[in-house]
């Protein structure tokens, strides 16, 4: 069974704190943006954060398109210990990283 993604509270509950993130080491920065992967209770996402000079943008990535399964995800966060604040947010595997810069580095600059 398809579990949805954590959505908005996911989002909502790190969009201030991206600077204590990259602190902790828990984002892949890929081009301008980060990159990690959020777990709420049973469902896991990537999300995306996106700075400019006013504001934080942050997106739930669908993660599917770019050919990376739930199992991947799972397979991402075993092993991993979750972050201590906010709980529940894991690095991307290399792996899953290497497709989004590949992703990244195949789309024209703007």
């Amino acid at each position: 069974m398809l579990v949805p993604p954590p959505g908005e509270d996911v989002l909502a509950r790190t969009r201030h704190r991206i600077a204590d993130l990259i602190h902790l080491d828990i984002l892949t920065c890929i081009g301008s943006s980060y990159y990690y992967i959020a777990v709420h209770d049973l469902s896991l996402a990537v999300c995306r954060f996106s700075r400019d000079t006013a504001a934080v943008f942050a997106d739930i990535v669908d993660h599917e398109v770019h050919g990376i399964h739930d199992t991947d995800l799972r397979e991402a966060v075993a092993g991993q210990v979750p972050s201590p604040a906010p709980a529940g947010l894991f690095r991307l595997s290399s792996r899953i990283e290497g497709i989004f810069r590949a992703v990244h580095d195949r789309q024209p600059e703007a």
